[in-house]
């Protein structure tokens, strides 16, 4: 069963969304040698466990997992080997005071699998498993007296045992450390809050999509919105010509041919450029969008551990699926239809001003009308698209541990319980989502309002310039007039919901700029190079040899060191055992050797060469 830590403090873990026992809590934490490790914690039983735990030894995980099952006091107990994760003294004081007859579970059934015979005298009863099955049962004298197989177990195992204790013996001056040091904050924080900015997007964002999609297809794309616009307006125009003349019959001065073919090579000119543009926006919509994903893809991977220890994986999932598919789907959605609403506002707007001039001076107060609300509302809905991307991030998050901890959940019984927090971010969601989409309905109102105020102001000046304006050409104005309706309502709406939805480009191209792992400052997406030692891969290294010269590191740079001052010189060819208590530095000084951690000062020489000197990503 795999274990199931949380992201929430280590009291949490531990309760498990159960009444909290204050009494009960302090003897199970006693009982399973956790009061040391909180010494040590930056903020005790509050301090905040990162996701699967990365800021626990593998031993605190497993005492951890332990103190929540024995605070549970369930009637029966099944233990795949929990002490094997901890030293030996540690595993004695877990038996002496949880699992043994004088633990605080004495009284409930527990069945423990172990390969380790120390505490095999003081079971009820032992069954011993061989080939999938059980090769023979009965209490410790019993077996050892009479049964051969046990027998041949025993003397295996207490070689093997002899051996450890030896070992152990040569760790007893070793200082007791209590804890792996911790990439906990000073406040016991482990993952950063996400970023929530009051700021306007900036237009920075937009300008760098449209570099990755090509400046000049973008220019292009604008000049093949126009055309058809300008052609469906002389097609529409013709079509009022020629009803002033007669239709086109023998009474006109021009026949039906001609009209037909002017309009039909008209629209013939309208479809051609529909057709390149959509084709051309197409496809440099999803190149952009690769190109984003592959920028915030290899800034992520080029990051160091640091960056994946304080962002939940629900966080980056977040990004990469839900902000992505705004990206490739949804924004060049929007992009298209607002350069087309807007061009069709504009040619309306020249229209109208072009046969009724009167009307410029009324247009113009209506769209800076439509400008103020516009920018009013954008604020608004700027923070609710925030607010809205940062609460789907705990939900992901909570998703992946529920999947993750299936089985400890309902082993626990608490199925109902994850349901319910489920239900309860999905509600703080839709509720960011809901007052989003509310926001959207209060301007489109308003913007209609305004929009009918042009509708009769056309009208009203068809009817006083009805001498000195065609009939024709009043239709004209009219029908183009109440197409504003539509026009400036939607226009408002997209540039809104190009601005919200701009965070998501933001928050992704965030992740291309990420300081990468090992050097090269900030990365733009494409891994910068930095000077580094050239090595033939095929000579270096030339020898084993590795020092360690005055070298510090430390897990953040805002926590303390944990090698510190290390000096160490290990020989060509010579085989080195690293040993000590939980939390004296074992894996540090692995991770800082793989470089997953920087030098905080000094150098770690390999071959000759200054380790910090190699780019780690190419």
């Amino acid at each position: 069963m795999r274990l199931l830590l949380q992201n929430m403090s280590l009291k949490n873990n531990v309760v498990f969304g159960r009444a909290e026992d204050e009494k009960h809590y302090q003897r199970v934490l006693q009982s399973c040698a956790l009061e040391e490790d909180l010494e040590v914690l930056p903020a005790g039983d509050e301090t905040e466990i990162g996701e699967n735990g990365i800021n626990l030894s593998g031993g605190q995980k497993q005492r951890v997992s332990l103190a929540r099952a024995a605070y549970g006091d369930a009637e029966l107990y099944l233990l795949d080997d929990p002490l094997s994760a901890v030293d030996a003294h540690v595993a004695e004081h877990l038996f002496q005071n949880l699992i043994g007859p004088n633990g605080i579970l004495s009284e409930k059934t527990r069945l423990l699998a172990t390969h380790n015979l120390t505490y095999l005298s003081l079971a009820d009863k032992i069954l011993l498993l061989q080939d999938g099955k059980i090769a023979a049962s009965g209490g410790y004298q019993e077996l050892r007296d009479g049964n051969k197989i046990f027998q041949e177990y025993v003397r295996t195992a207490s070689l093997l045992d002899k051996k450890k204790e030896d070992e152990e013996h040569e760790e007893e001056d070793v200082e007791k450390d209590g804890a792996k040091a911790s990439p906990s904050g000073s406040r016991g924080r482990v993952t950063e809050e996400e970023r929530t900015s009051d700021a306007r997007v900036s237009f920075r964002h937009l300008l760098y999509f449209f570099r990755m999609m090509n400046y000049f297809a973008v220019v292009l794309a604008v000049v093949l919105f126009n055309l058809p616009q300008a052609v469906n307006i002389l097609s529409t125009y013709v079509l009022s010509l020629w009803s002033e003349d007669g239709g086109g019959g023998s009474s006109g001065e021009r026949s039906h041919s001609f009209y037909l073919s002017l309009f039909a090579a008209l629209i013939a000119a309208q479809a051609v450029c529909d057709f390149s543009r959509e084709y051309l926006l197409g496809y440099r919509f999803a190149v952009a969008a690769g190109r984003v994903h592959d920028a915030g893809m290899r800034g992520v991977l080029a990051s160091s551990m640091a960056f994946f220890d304080a962002n939940p994986v629900g966080r980056i999932v977040n990004r990469f699926s839900q902000d992505l598919q705004v990206i490739d789907a949804v924004l060049p959605r929007l992009m298209s239809g607002c350069v087309w609403i807007l061009t069709s506002g504009a040619w309306t707007l020249f229209l109208i001003g072009y046969f009724i001039p009167v009307l410029i001076v009324g247009l113009v107060a209506v769209v800076a009308v439509v400008a103020f609300i516009q920018t009013y509302v954008s604020r608004t809905k700027r923070q609710l698209k925030r607010l809205e991307a940062n609460a789907r991030s705990p939900l992901f998050s909570h998703f992946s541990e529920t999947v993750r901890g299936a089985a400890v959940i309902r082993a626990f019984g608490h199925s109902d319980r994850f349901l319910d927090e489920n239900d309860s971010l999905v509600s703080d969601h839709l509720a960011c989502r809901y007052v989003l989409d509310m926001s959207s309905k209060w301007i489109g109102l308003r913007v209609e309002c305004l929009c009918a105020v042009v509708v009769l102001m056309a009208s009203v000046g068809a009817v006083h310039f009805r001498d000195e304006v065609p009939a024709g050409v009043a239709a004209l104005v009219l029908t183009y007039s109440y197409m504003m309706l539509d026009f400036v309502g939607y226009a408002v709406y997209l540039v809104t919901e190009i601005e919200s939805d701009s965070i998501s480009l933001e928050r992704l191209r965030e992740y291309a700029f990420l300081p990468p792992e090992g050097g090269g400052g900030e990365s733009s997406g494409v891994l910068e190079k930095v000077k580094v030692d050239e090595v033939d891969g095929d000579s270096w290294p030339s020898s084993g040899e590795i020092k360690f010269v005055d070298y510090s590191t430390r897990y953040r740079p805002d926590l303390e060191d944990v090698l510190d001052n290390v000096n160490l010189e290990i020989r060509d060819g010579e085989r080195i055992g690293v040993c000590g208590r939980t939390g004296a530095g074992k894996s540090s000084l692995t991770l800082a050797l793989l470089r997953i951690l920087e030098a905080s000062s000094g150098k770690i020489e390999l071959g000759g060469k200054v380790n910090e000197n190699f780019l780690l990503h190419k």
